[in-house]
Formats: C-alpha cells, structure tokens, sequence
C-alpha cells in the first residue's frame, strides 16, 4: 500500500497540500463494484457470511472521504493499471445539483503523475485521489506525515509488524513528481508496547518498552448461535522506561540508582511523550485498531502511560461491542467506560445484581459488563505495580 501526498508551491514559495492519493496493489474492484464502492451503505460484505471481513458497513470510503475533502476520485484495476476504471464523488456538484448519483464506471487511466511516483504499480490495484481538501487539519506536508504515521501505525500495526503490508508516504511537487521532498515506511505503533521495531523513540525503538502483565486473557461469547473469542493483553512498563534518565547517554538506571534518580521526570523523555499520546484501553477488530478508549484513564495522572491493555475481538461481537458504521468506535464499550458502570463495578454485591438483571433481560452488553469487570480489576493491580 502507497499513500501519497503531493505539493504544489505557491506564490510565497511554501509548500502546500494539492491532493492526498492513497495508492495500493490489492485485488482491485471491477467496473459495477467500484461505483457501489462510493455508494453510502452499500458494499460487497454486508451479509453475515461475510462478517469476519474487515470491512462490512459499506461506509469506509465515501464517508472517510467526504469528512476531508469535497472531491474523491477512484481509479481500480483487475488487468493492468491501463485497464483501469474511474468514477467519483463531488459534494459541490451534488449541492448544485448537478449531480445525483455516483456516475457509471468509465474506463480510464490514471494520472501520469502517480505512475512515476510510485516503485511498482500491480496488475491489479486502487487509486483514490483527495482533492478540494477543505477540512485536512495539517495544511503542510510534513506535519501530517508525522502525525499520519503514528495513527496508522497504531491502526494498522498487526498487518506491519508481520510484513502482511507496506505502508509508503512520499511528498512530491505535483509539477515535477521527481522533486521528492520526504518518502518513507510508516512504522508499527504499539500502545500496548509490546512490539519490537516501532515508531517509539530512542531508546525504545527496537526493543519493547513494556512487558507482558500475566498470560493473554481469553472470554468466549456466545453470540447468535455462535461461540466468539475475545483476548485480552495486559502490559507494563518495564522499571528502566519508567525511571530511565534522559540525560544519561542512554544508560540504564537500576533499581540501586532509583533513589538517587527521583528527581527525574519519565514522563517528560521523548519515550514518556509518545506513551502519553498512547493512553487508554485498545480495542482491535479482527487485527485492525477500532478505537484507542481512554475513558479508562485516570486525567492528569502522569503514571496511566505506563500501563496498556488491548482487547481483540472478532466482527461477529460488533452488535455487542456496538461497531459503528465508519468503524472507528466501539459505542457500547465506550459508553460502559464512561458512565455510571464504573461506580457499580466498585461493589461486588452492586455488580452481581447489576449483571443478573442484564442477563435476565437478555441484554447484549452483559457481556461488555463482565469484560469492564475484569478490566477494572486488573488496572488496580497495574496501577500499584
């Protein structure tokens, strides 16, 4: 997978983003799948035979588009880029009525530009092009390289961490595609920090930052009849990352030096900020990040970086777990987590009551309950770790 973002220089002869294009080799879309690709809520896996896919809404595409941008164009292949279909979405022809539906696929070739910015166009592939790019938060190149590396890294850190795909991020002068002023590998990024060779800074960039809190917790949901398997991870700061001195030339400090290192402030290294923008439960829907939930997170206490959880769970629990169309929350998980749950789970007694009058009302989030249950207690032990 490419995702490439293109400049064009302006009057004042700073860059600015033109377009956003995100090029990949995957299977490629024929002509009738392509033009339902941009269709809200249609899409080839919306049956439950289909539900262990990632995608499933028939939502992804047109609405991660249209919420930064006015234009998405998509071009898609099964023999060869030059047999490529194209059709599009325009918001500003829709409101002018001069659109109404997504047009019929088209052939059409893509741009001369991204054929050579790219090392290696497939046999089959999808190019999707942003543009009219009213609502990008980072107006300039490189800052939304940086930031966009440490959101798809966490998102997509399984697929990388086992080379199951490649994510590139080149900038490129739109007028001359060979002025390339960054291009490079997106890294995995690990809230749970468990992963080697990561986006973490020095010197937890090739060694994990934490380690494994106990054995991978497994709860089995029975669910429309059938069995569904969610794993829980827990992980904890090694002492070195939380004591470590940044000051030191990388020198370890051991727990003899802890005393005299008191003063020193974690938190703040370069490895202590990364784990600060890393905070809360993660959740993974079937080895894609769905939501990074720091409804479990203690505000303004320094030490809740050092502990991670991620509860991986299948897309046959979406009901459960209350999935959301763009599926990048988990609602139902999130709202036990920030609610009135929390003060229930703090009494036992409160908390069997609770949970049989759930299960006697055949409610869905029982389950939910019963994993925030677990969840809860295992942070107390963390948080005194």
């Amino acid at each position: 997978m490419l995702l490439g973002e293109n400049n064009l220089i302006n009057k004042n002869n700073t860059q600015r983003l033109h377009e956003i294009a995100i090029l990949d080799d995957g299977k490629g879309m024929d002509e009738k799948t392509l033009r339902m690709s941009l269709q809200f809520g249609n899409g080839t896996n919306l049956n439950s035979a289909s539900e262990e896919s990632i995608g499933r809404f028939g939502m992804g595409l047109p609405a991660s588009s249209i919420s930064q941008c006015t234009k998405v164009e998509v071009w898609s292949w099964q023999n060869g880029v030059d047999n490529a279909y194209y059709t599009y979405l325009d918001i500003n022809k829709i409101n002018s009525l001069e659109l109404s539906e997504i047009p019929k696929s088209v052939k059409n070739k893509i741009p001369e530009v991204y054929k050579k910015t790219s090392k290696n166009i497939g046999k089959t592939g999808t190019l999707i092009v942003w543009s009219n790019l009213d609502r990008i938060l980072w107006k300039k190149a490189d800052p939304l390289i940086k930031n966009s590396e440490f959101i798809i890294g966490r998102l997509y850190r399984k697929f990388i961490e086992k080379d199951k795909v490649v994510i590139r991020m080149v900038v490129f002068n739109y007028d001359n595609p060979k002025d390339i002023s960054a291009d490079k590998e997106a890294l995995p990024n690990d809230p749970g920090y468990l992963m080697k060779k990561t986006s973490c800074p020095k010197p937890f960039d090739k060694s994990p930052m934490f380690e494994k809190d106990g054995d991978i917790q497994e709860i089995f949901i029975k669910y429309k009849g059938k069995e569904h398997k969610v794993k829980i991870t827990y992980s904890l700061a090694r002492l070195e990352a939380r004591i470590f001195d940044g000051d030191s030339k990388n020198e370890w400090l051991t727990k003899e030096f802890k005393k005299a290192s008191s003063g020193i402030q974690p938190g703040s290294t370069a490895h202590g900020e990364h784990a600060r923008k890393n905070q809360g439960v993660s959740l993974v829907r079937a080895n894609r990040e769905l939501d990074l939930d720091d409804g479990w997170v203690i505000a303004h206490d320094v030490t809740e970086r050092w502990w991670g959880v991620e509860i991986s769970f299948p897309p046959g629990l979406d009901d459960i777990f209350g999935v959301t169309n763009n599926k990048q929350s988990a609602s139902n998980f999130r709202e036990i987590a920030q609610t009135e749950i929390k003060e229930i789970l703090k009494n036992e007694q409160s908390y069997i009551a609770f949970l049989k009058e759930l299960k006697d009302d055949e409610d869905i989030k029982s389950d939910l309950i019963s994993i925030a249950k677990t969840i809860n207690d295992r942070l107390r032990n963390l948080r005194t770790d």
